[in-house]
């Protein structure tokens, strides 16, 4: 059996996420725009390029986070959004080409 306070707290608690989770999302001139949230505790530690996986597994990574990109719908917050993308990917070993070829199979499906 649950405490009689248990849904008090769980609605403060949403009410508190609700808040932190609104805070991402600007509204200017009747419009909502959307950025990526990152943890404060967010590593940057993607799959490594120099790991034994496939090669479709690595291109994988860099296909989905380009993906996930585009749901940004300010301009110039979507290009900030890539490169971090790609900043991130090279500190994990990942080449330009690996960026190319990535887009070109997503192109193709």
């Amino acid at each position: 059996m649950g405490s009689p306070c248990n849904p008090l707290v769980a609605n403060a608690y949403m009410e508190f996420f609700e808040r932190e989770a609104l805070s991402s999302v600007r509204v200017s001139d009747g419009s909502v725009k959307i950025k990526i949230f990152r943890k404060p505790t967010h590593t940057d530690q993607y799959l490594s390029f120099e790991s034994h996986h496939p090669l479709e597994h690595k291109l994988s990574v860099v296909r989905t986070l380009i993906h996930r990109s585009e749901i940004v719908t300010d301009p110039s917050d979507k290009e900030e959004e890539v490169s971090h993308i790609k900043s991130a990917l090279r500190s994990c070993g990942y080449r330009d080409w690996t960026f190319l070829r990535a887009r070109e199979k997503k192109d193709k499906s």
